[in-house]
């Protein structure tokens, strides 16, 4: 038997409340049709795949289609073949062949609609990275290590919720 159950509702309108339970613990997602919702798609980049692996099985775990990559230049050549699925960019910040910044860069440049959300295992402030990327928004900032809900939360805060 799984530890995992996703019930779906909607109170009104165009909102969407999706209530996700895992080992005995309650999420609940607000999302508004017209962005997430549409497309439940998620390009992941980190360069170390144990890490890529278990946030994947996390997002899927929350209902999520997720694209994931461990070197930020195939996802770039992924992006440029025409992928338009993708709503959200989550990618790591230290990596090999080409940083997180100038990755998020890279896609905001073929894709200016696509959400960037940053993961690291060091503590980076806003600040940092409006001097790295200062034409580039970045909309969400998770810690190494990531527990499904801060994942899931970190998702959520980069939709603001409209009234």
């Amino acid at each position: 038997m799984t530890d995992y159950r996703k019930f779906h509702f909607r109170l009104a309108g165009d909102i969407r409340y999706t209530i996700h339970k895992y080992k005995q613990v309650y999420y609940v997602i607000k999302v508004k049709e017209d962005t997430l919702a549409k497309s439940r798609t998620i390009m992941l980049v980190d360069d170390e795949v144990d890490v890529l692996i278990t946030i994947k099985k996390m997002l899927e775990r929350i209902g999520y289609e997720v694209h994931s990559f461990v070197n930020p230049l195939v996802a770039i050549e992924h992006m440029k073949d025409g992928c338009q699925d993708c709503v959200l960019l989550v990618s790591d910040i230290r990596m090999p062949s080409m940083s997180g910044f100038q990755f998020a860069k890279c896609a905001k440049e073929l894709r200016p609609d696509l959400k960037i959300m940053f993961i690291s295992a060091f503590e980076i402030h806003k600040q940092e990275w409006t001097k790295v990327l200062p034409s580039t928004q970045v909309d969400g900032f998770i810690l190494k290590p990531i527990q499904i809900a801060q994942l899931s939360q970190g998702i959520q805060q980069c939709y603001p919720k409209t009234r």
